[in-house]
């Protein structure tokens, strides 16, 4: 290659820097409206560091977003529709919340804040009994029937 050429292609890549640039990046910090889960345990523990996954209205199989709660449980988006969204945080072990909202036509969440009334202890303990006594009489009962 002639060393002029060289010296045209070097001049023309300085005078235009933008084109060898794949991307720029913009970024903006600002205060929004925005909707905000906190997932806990039913103790009280935080669901720090869970998979949430965000579904739009009329969407059951591809997320809005997704991501992970903070270390305190909390997990924040900006809906861009209005309609029924879905949220799903999973917090491993079988642990998951699903539950869904209403968001408006200005998109804010319609009506009051939805908060969940945990089960006591002694709720789950009693369903836990109640499920070991039920399958132990209903093998009794088969048991019998055979003799």
């Amino acid at each position: 290659m002639h060393p002029r050429t060289w010296i045209h292609l070097l001049l023309a890549l300085f005078a235009f820097p933008t084109m060898l640039q794949a991307h720029g990046m913009v970024w903006e910090i600002a205060t929004r409206e925005t909707v905000t889960i906190l997932a806990t345990y039913d103790d009280g523990d935080p669901m720090a560091y869970s998979d949430v996954k965000i579904f739009a209205p009329g969407e059951s199989r591809i997320e809005h977003q997704n991501g992970r709660t903070d270390k305190n449980g909390h997990f924040a988006f900006i809906p861009d529709t209005p309609g029924q969204w879905r949220i799903v945080v999973d917090g491993g072990m079988g642990h998951v919340i699903n539950t869904t909202f209403e968001v408006d036509e200005t998109l804010t969440v319609a009506g009051d804040t939805a908060v969940s009334t945990p089960h006591s202890r002694l709720h789950g303990i009693m369903a836990g009994l109640g499920l070991i006594f039920g399958l132990t009489g209903i093998g009794f009962y088969f048991r019998g029937r055979r003799k």
